[in-house]
């Protein structure tokens, strides 16, 4: 998945009324995941997947204050679910106003290619909020949509 064509078709897409709103107060943050998705969650981490199950994100808040620290640690932690994992450098950006880093790639999960996409946000409280979203490679046209309405939903609080 490619950056431009997730933010050129969060552009063209309105808000939904058939999302739900997932508030992190300690962050500061809020998601919006669409209600067909099937969320779970604790405290500090919030999991959504797709009824097919061919698309995920994972939400988690993180302690590191600074970004760089987080990054630092990121291919560890996604080593931990993707292999042969390959993606570019992080690019620097905003999401509603928050500062984020975004890496895309491709990898494999249990022998199956998929599409990577991961965001780091510094949320308006001093955490970083690391976004996660993996899509098997043969749905991503399906699941592209749901996709892109996550990600653009993050957002400060108000």
């Amino acid at each position: 998945m490619k950056k431009i064509v997730i933010i050129g078709c969060a552009m063209l897409f309105a808000g939904s009324t058939n999302a739900k709103w997932y508030p992190h107060h300690e962050s500061g943050v809020t998601v919006d995941i669409p209600r067909s998705w099937k969320v779970t969650g604790d405290a500090n981490s919030l999991q959504a997947k797709t009824k097919d199950g061919n698309a995920a994100v994972f939400l988690k808040v993180m302690p590191a204050e600074k970004a760089e620290a987080a990054l630092a640690t990121l291919d560890t932690e996604l080593a931990k679910t993707i292999q042969d994992l390959k993606h570019n450098p992080a690019e620097e950006l905003e999401v509603n106003g928050l500062r984020a880093y975004w890496i895309d790639g491709t990898g494999s999960v249990d022998g199956n290619s998929v599409e990577v996409d991961v965001i780091l946000v510094q949320t308006p409280n001093g955490h970083s909020l690391l976004v996660f979203g993996i899509i098997a490679a043969e749905a991503a046209e399906k699941q592209h949509k749901g996709m892109v309405r996550i990600l653009r939903s993050i957002k400060a609080i108000e």
